[in-house]
């Protein structure tokens, strides 16, 4: 996750070179409106991206998304600094659509708000920092949000706090890689976890589901096919969501 800073930062530059412009449309899909959230009890989140623009998102570009309470970019390491996830290595052509991670997430809430309802919401951007660089210029439709509604708390607390469940992959290595890779992954719960590596179009060409694997560290070894030496993309998924998304380079 980077800060949300960084990510302001890095909507007010502009590039002194031609800049693609690109329209995407960030939508909400869960929570679904009027969910009830109780007290440290998880919740999943979802969303999808549509590129309503013209112009292809490449898979060089990165788009960048944040979770918000009420308007406010949540804070889920509890560090007092807003999160902010970033995926690189998915190609979106003008009218596609593609489904972001999901995440469990659990709220500690205070008994005094039983009953009341909030605004849960997603706000997201497209960052490139290449000469050839992208740039989302209406961003009326980079936020959407869901009524939720704060159900069992807790007497013992006196404020709203929220937390994520954490998937980490440690680190990908050999890399550059010639023949097999291996990812170290360290697992917040027991959950199913698969892999793919995509090439500078988007294109899968390995892919591989893991058995259930239990909380706490594992490693995974890929081997990789006769592929054309270059730039790659290896996509580490825990659950339904990508939790990692590292630049692989493959040698001869």
């Amino acid at each position: 996750m980077k800060r949300y800073a960084i990510v302001l930062a890095l909507c007010a530059t502009t590039s002194a070179y031609g800049q693609r412009l690109i329209d995407l449309e960030f939508k909400l899909t869960a929570p679904t409106p009027n969910t009830t959230v109780n007290s440290n009890v998880a919740f999943t989140t979802g969303f999808t991206v549509k590129n309503v623009g013209t112009t292809t998102l490449k898979a060089t570009d990165s788009i960048a998304w944040f979770y918000t309470l009420d308007g406010k970019a949540e804070d889920y390491d509890n560090d007092g600094q807003p999160d902010v996830f970033v995926s690189t290595g998915t190609q979106l052509a003008p009218n596609a659509t593609i489904t972001g991670p999901s995440y469990s997430i659990t709220y500690t809430i205070p008994a005094s708000l039983n009953g009341t309802t909030h605004q849960y919401g997603i706000g997201g951007i497209v960052l490139n920092r290449s000469l050839d660089s992208a740039k989302d210029n209406n961003i009326a439709n980079n936020t959407s949000s869901n009524p939720i509604i704060f159900g069992t708390g807790t007497s013992s607390v006196s404020e709203v706090k929220g937390s994520i469940v954490k998937n980490r992959v440690l680190s990908v290595y050999p890399n550059p890689a010639v023949t097999e890779v291996h990812a170290k992954i360290d697992l917040g719960a027991t959950n199913y976890v698969s892999y793919r590596l995509t090439d500078i179009t988007g294109r899968t060409v390995v892919s591989g589901d893991k058995d259930r694997l239990s909380k706490g560290e594992h490693v995974i070894r890929i081997a990789l096919p006769d592929l054309m030496p270059g730039l790659y993309f290896f996509h580490v998924v825990v659950g339904d969501a990508i939790i990692s998304t590292d630049k692989l380079y493959i040698t001869k």
